[in-house]
């Protein structure tokens, strides 16, 4: 951005804290060496706007896998096809959404499970 004689940018206030990427290695080795623990947490439901959960996350078990699990209501190309729909449609926002989710588990490497109970 350009400066001005006008414009002089505004100091960082010291309150805000930097937030650490916890799948970092390098943060995850610096973390150990200060005997710090990261709490592992677990994907939060979807709900649409009524308060129905559309993506339930799936604990993993103690002793197991240490992934976090997602549950997805229908594979991606089915959310592909609900997401190319009118825009005034709320299925295709459901469709972006759920493609949106399936990228960010993938991107995080949690485990995803396709289907309702």
């Amino acid at each position: 951005m350009p400066t001005s004689p006008e414009y002089e940018p505004k100091p960082i206030p010291k309150e805000i804290v930097e937030t650490i990427d916890r799948f970092d290695p390098e943060v995850e080795k610096r973390l150990q060496e200060i005997g710090a623990q990261v709490q592992p947490q677990a994907p939060k439901g979807v709900q649409d706007d009524h308060g129905v959960v559309i993506a339930q996350p799936i604990p993993v078990p103690a002793g197991s896998t240490p992934l976090p699990t997602i549950q997805i209501p229908v594979d991606q190309t089915q959310a592909t096809v609900m997401s190319q729909g009118t825009v005034i449609d709320s299925n295709t926002w459901l469709g972006v959404l759920i493609l949106r989710k399936i990228k960010i588990a993938l991107s995080k490497g949690w485990q995803i499970i396709i289907g309702q109970k």
